[in-house]
């Protein structure tokens, strides 16, 4: 069951969504609208195949665990150096 672009769209107006697991769905994107969970505290997209983050993803200042490994990411949006209640980091080296 692969989440479509409008699905996430849809999760995106749960604002007060904390948790959010979207790893093994084969995402090759993320939209912007993502960045609308500001209340987000964990955001797992592990084990898909984004090749980018969107800049809406700073805006998720609320966030302490972003996993994002195993995707085909080659670079990180300067806008997450606006994620300063990060704590925790998975990504690939």
């Amino acid at each position: 069951n692969n989440l479509t672009q409008q699905a996430i769209k849809e999760i995106a107006k749960l604002t007060n969504l904390q948790i959010l697991g979207l790893g093994y769905n084969e995402l090759t994107q993320l939209p912007a609208a993502i960045g609308n969970l500001t209340n987000l505290q964990v955001l797992n997209l592990g084990h898909n195949q984004l090749t980018q983050l969107p800049a809406a993803i700073g805006n998720l200042t609320n966030l302490h665990t972003l996993v994002i490994w195993s995707n085909n990411l080659t670079q990180l949006p300067a806008a997450i150096g606006n994620l300063t209640n990060l704590q925790a980091l998975y990504v690939d080296a």
